[in-house]
């Protein structure tokens, strides 16, 4: 599970006009905006070169959903960046199905967005997939079949 990643957003304070993914004001602020750029640069250059890295696609999922939360950031920017984000985490779920993480991050998006029916069924399917996976990832024994 990916740390202060909520279960849920708080959309009902975006019907009132104070978004906010993450409510206490100590999370608001854990990059500067330039640095959400830096970030995303980096991680699209690393999935330029191996597009199907379901980690890589969840990391910049979380990096736009993570802008998305910040106060100051206009409406249509933050609309983009949730796109962003909800595109992100369904591509990590179509290059790795087992990855929580990227179920975890679409029920984010789609709660933000007031798709509750839907968030649900992406929290359902992250705490199927989290029941279903092995204690030992098959990845540590990659090496016993080179």
């Amino acid at each position: 599970m990916i740390d202060n990643l909520p279960l849920t957003s708080g959309v009902a304070e975006s019907s009132r006009g104070a978004f906010s993914l993450f409510p206490d004001s100590d999370t608001q602020r854990l990059l500067p905006s330039k640095l959400f750029d830096d970030v995303a640069s980096t991680l699209l250059a690393a999935l330029e070169a191996c597009p199907n890295h379901g980690e890589g696609h969840a990391l910049l999922g979380v990096t736009r959903l993570l802008e998305a939360s910040q106060p100051d950031l206009p409406s249509d920017t933050r609309h983009n960046r949730l796109q962003e984000a909800a595109r992100h985490f369904m591509n990590a779920v179509q290059a790795d199905a087992a990855m929580p993480e990227a179920y975890l991050g679409a029920g984010v998006v789609a709660e933000a967005q007031g798709a509750m029916d839907e968030s649900f069924d992406f929290y359902a399917s992250a705490a199927e997939v989290s029941v279903q996976a092995p204690l030992i990832p098959w990845q540590y024994f990659d090496y016993l079949y080179q």
